[in-house]
């Protein structure tokens, strides 16, 4: 005679709450990522305000903006490679503090580097070499 073992569903990573919970579908990452671009946009009107102030608020506040932007959009990743490219020496800055970053971060700075290949890119293909 063989005991019968009640089934226990496989428990997610995430916990057993939100394993299978209908709210973790895509509505729920369009709030987290709205969520993400209004802090993003909010934080680089206050950085901006906050600029020109004696204390250096404003400038970190932009920093932080420009990161929480850059993950969600790419016109703003399009933007800050542009002036990456531009200004050398914040470029090599970021290069120089990138290992002492988090994953997050680095990833931002991974996709705003002018130096990476952007996937999808209309880039120059090489010529093909003619055997003549």
């Amino acid at each position: 005679m063989t005991h019968a073992t009640p089934h226990t569903p496989p428990v997610s990573p995430m916990g057993p709450e939100r394993a299978s919970s209908p709210g973790n579908g895509p509505s729920r990452r369009l709030l987290a990522r709205l969520g993400r671009l209004s802090a993003g946009w909010v934080l680089l009107v206050v950085g901006l305000i906050t600029a020109p102030t004696p204390l250096p608020i404003g400038l970190p506040l932009i920093a932080l903006a420009l990161g929480l932007l850059a993950r969600d959009s790419e016109r703003v990743r399009r933007a800050v490679r542009w002036v990456r490219g531009r200004v050398g020496a914040l470029d090599r800055g970021l290069r120089r503090i990138e290992p002492k970053l988090p994953r997050p971060v680095v990833w931002v700075l991974h996709a705003t580097d002018p130096h990476v290949p952007v996937l999808g890119s209309s880039s120059p293909k090489p010529a093909p070499v003619s055997s003549v």
